[in-house]
């Protein structure tokens, strides 16, 4: 059973993801908290459930959004553009981190957050997939909330690759297929009022 010292523990360990900074930036031009993050994802899963073709559990839903993150509460944060280069790395960080942060708690909680975290990654089951695509969503979402002067060539690209192996995630139900549709020409709108140099 779970104690007050053992919930006051990995507490401590999770409050950190206020203070993790991802690579996106708020609507008010500051860098946004991973726990902002995992926030604003379940919340847009509470508002897409009823909008959704396929049946899933919503409550392991949820949970899989509130914890697939927690391990950068020890690892930080690494963009998605930059993950790929070092994922089996990242993947093994994460790993060992959520061990040292569950590691107080009792033995089926700690196997349970481990294992919503192992099937988010695997993305498998219909609830690791439509996880998935609600952070992917997220992910782009922020950055065309976010004013486009806070956008480097990364962002411009992350935003317009429209053929990118990741957008296969979003054909996982047909809302969010109409969802990516949506955000690509919100995208879109915004690159136009960029000025680069063509070398950047």
């Amino acid at each position: 059973m779970l104690t007050p010292p053992a919930l006051l523990h990995f507490v401590a360990f999770a409050e950190q993801l206020k203070n993790t900074l991802r690579h996106s930036y708020t609507s008010r031009g500051r860098h946004e908290s991973v726990a902002e993050h995992s926030w604003l994802l379940c919340l847009m899963a509470l508002l897409s459930f009823d909008a959704l073709a396929l049946p899933v559990d919503r409550l392991k839903v949820l949970k899989m959004l509130i914890v697939h993150d927690l391990a950068e509460a020890i690892t930080g944060d690494i963009p998605v553009f930059y993950k790929v280069q070092v994922a089996e790395q990242a993947r093994l960080q994460e790993e060992a981190a959520l061990h040292t942060m569950t590691a107080g708690l009792p033995p089926a909680l700690a196997d349970e957050i481990r294992a919503l975290c192992q099937e988010f990654e695997a993305r498998e089951t219909p609830e690791a997939r439509v996880a998935a695509a609600l952070d992917k969503c997220e992910a782009l979402i922020q950055h065309n909330l976010a004013d486009v002067a806070t956008w480097d060539r990364n962002d411009l690209d992350y935003q317009l690759d429209f053929n990118h192996p990741r957008n296969h995630l979003f054909d996982v139900d047909p809302f969010f297929r109409a969802l990516k549709q949506a955000i690509d020409e919100e995208s879109l709108a915004k690159s136009r009022s960029l000025n680069w140099p063509d070398e950047l």
